[in-house]
């Protein structure tokens, strides 16, 4: 006895055929692919604004806090000026060499870290606030907003300022921790370190 089995489907003879038929086949399934790629481009588009927008707002804020500075030299120990004079020197000849409308400046100073203190006194308490010392001759050189000042003695960021609840002439004390050969979190090293303060 012979039993013939007739298939219903009719043979796929083409590229289309075939999309067409799996199309069909993974309806769902490929509805919830697209979905699922729009959402990941959405979040990926998104996220690259986001990104672009938050790398234009530290450029703003870096370029506010370092002013015209364009690179560092740092050092443990200060540079001698015979030193800066010698790299000042080295750089503008290396320029005149290499460019006309390029202009450098070597501008000294001291970046240390330290703390501002607001002493006690006119009803109100002490109050300090950790801060970065830039100490340099020429301020005005490193492109940095200064507004003219006949007072002598300390120009503090606004931010401090208000921090500390300053008026121009007021007192602070500027207190720097010495540096020690044993730093202090290790075994052999003093847990108070020792300070230089300025009034």
């Amino acid at each position: 006895m012979k039993i013939s089995l007739q298939s219903t489907s009719q043979p796929i003879r083409s590229v289309r055929g075939l999309v067409i038929c799996c199309i069909r086949q993974w309806a769902l399934q490929l509805v919830a692919l697209a979905a699922t790629a729009a959402v990941i481009a959405v979040v990926i588009g998104g996220s690259l604004g986001v990104g672009d927008s938050i790398q234009q707002g530290l450029r703003r804020m870096v370029s506010q806090r370092i002013g015209g500075i364009a690179a560092v030299i740092i050092g443990r120990e200060p540079f001698g000026k015979q030193f800066s004079e010698r790299l000042n020197a080295s750089f503008q000849q290396k320029l005149d060499v290499d460019s006309s409308d390029c202009r450098t400046d070597l501008i000294s100073a001291i970046v240390v870290e330290m703390t501002v203190e607001r002493p006690a006194g006119g009803g109100q308490s002490r109050a300090s606030a950790v801060a970065t010392l830039l100490g340099c001759d020429r301020p005005a050189a490193l492109l940095f907003e200064i507004p003219p000042s006949e007072v002598k003695g300390v120009q503090l960021s606004q931010r401090l300022v208000d921090l500390l609840g300053l008026k121009v002439g007021d007192p602070v004390i500027l207190r720097v921790n010495e540096r020690s050969a044993v730093p202090s979190d290790t075994p052999l090293g003093r847990r108070q370190g020792s300070s230089r303060s300025r009034r």
